[in-house]
């Protein structure tokens, strides 16, 4: 009888402290559109993450960039306006450009290699990121990067006779194209359309879905098919509202987080596939390469890293990756 006692309170006391659970909102800010792949693998992460906490922890997103581009974003972070955000290759870099070395051209070759480079290089990561006081809940490609540009590109020398846009903040980027004889002119990606229209830019590189967002295809009609490097999108939560979600949740829920982003590579290609169709309708002109074109590229890519990348990004960390791809091609 005394056993029974024992166990029914033990019962009641788990209940208990199951119900006693403060409620807690995370509001996550993303510059996914509303109703595009991220946005449906967040609230499908959200749903999932709720159920997980029987009620008691509840997912508020902020969809579209209504909370700002991602450096507002990662600024409401640190400051506790936010608790996490979807972030890009571009985000990334802001954190630690330690984190962009994967975006960084022709790096990574093909979804193969992302998908044998990210789990070995997670340790690695993971440790950059806590260093920041931030938590990396999980992250996938989201495609690729391609050239758009006004008039055909096919080869290094046709880029270089134009000015070519790029993100402002990537000094490592920046830096690379310079190094390789580019016109590098810093442009914000709201201002890509007009700096087409006025003449200032005349080519740029971007993932396809984000030159259907911005409209850019219209007047930056000829894109190049050469997949410059992979399109990342990761959840990262500041390390001070992770901490706040109990620890007995932790675990589930990054299990849970990354069993829903698996999918989302190939959801993205599937919407990529229909802006491309929808472009090329629209007056898109797409470049392919021969062979020997091909060639023309990976060797100038090549010569703009012989001189070394040690001055932006850390060399134990991009030895690191290089050697993780060197063991997959090798196989």
């Amino acid at each position: 009888m005394k056993r029974k006692t024992m166990f029914g309170v033990a019962v009641l006391y788990c209940l208990f402290a199951v119900m006693s659970l403060p409620a807690l909102t995370l509001k996550i800010g993303s510059i996914a559109p509303a109703g595009s792949p991220w946005d449906q693998t967040l609230k499908e992460i959200a749903e999932d993450w709720e159920e997980i906490s029987d009620g008691r922890l509840s997912i508020k997103i902020y969809a579209g960039g209504i909370a700002g581009d991602e450096e507002a974003m990662i600024r409401k972070m640190r400051v506790g306006q936010l608790d996490g955000v979807v972030l890009t290759s571009i985000g990334l870099d802001i954190i630690s450009p330690d984190l962009f070395i994967m975006s960084l051209p022709r790096i990574i070759r093909s979804a193969d290699e992302y998908d044998y480079l990210v789990p070995r290089m997670e340790p690695t990561f993971d440790k950059i990121v806590s260093e920041k006081g931030y938590k990396l809940v999980t992250w996938t490609m989201a495609g690729w990067i391609k050239f758009f540009s006004t008039k055909p590109v096919i080869t290094p020398d046709d880029l270089k006779r134009l000015r070519l846009g790029i993100i402002p903040g990537q000094e490592g980027m920046e830096r690379i194209w310079k190094n390789m004889g580019y016109r590098v002119l810093p442009v914000d990606t709201i201002d890509w359309l007009s700096s087409f229209q006025g003449g200032m830019i005349e080519a740029t590189f971007t993932s396809p879905l984000a030159a259907a967002a911005y409209q850019v295809f219209g007047v930056a009609n000829h894109m190049l098919e050469y997949p410059i490097s992979p399109l990342l999108g990761a959840l990262v939560f500041s390390d001070r509202s992770w901490k706040r979600i109990p620890e007995s949740l932790r675990i589930r829920l990054l299990e849970s987080a990354q069993e829903h982003i698996k999918p989302l590579y190939e959801r993205s290609t599937q919407l990529e596939e229909e802006a491309m169709s929808i472009m090329k309708e629209n007056g898109l002109v797409v470049h392919t390469l021969s062979d020997q074109q091909w060639e023309l590229w990976e060797e100038e890519i090549a010569h703009a890293y012989s001189s070394g990348l040690d001055k932006d990004y850390s060399g134990d960390v991009l030895q690191e990756i290089q050697a993780y791809l060197e063991e997959y091609r090798k196989k």
